[in-house]
């Protein structure tokens, strides 16, 4: 009778591991769940910035070549106006 209730008393405790066990694993898979959507978030926010950085830098070329353009054709305007009188 001692061993009946020994492999009673072993088997609840093995029901019990095994269920803490299961409730440790998920309680991981939740927070790696959470980890995995944290990453997603940072690397949509990124992409975003690395966009917005682009984007940002054609502007700068696109002023820059209106910019180089105007001050080109502002140095051949004095050549082209045969009113002016250049004096020196």
């Amino acid at each position: 009778m001692v061993t009946l209730l020994q492999r009673v008393s072993q088997s609840i405790v093995e029901g019990e591991d095994e269920e803490s066990r299961v409730d440790r694993e998920l309680s991981e898979l939740s927070e790696q769940r959470l980890y995995f959507l944290r990453a997603d978030a940072l690397r949509d926010k990124q992409n975003a910035t690395k966009d917005k950085v682009s984007l940002q830098e054609a502007v700068q070329r696109q002023a820059q070549v209106e910019n180089s353009s105007n001050s080109d054709d502002s140095d051949f305007e004095e050549f082209l106006d045969w009113r002016a009188k250049k004096v020196s």
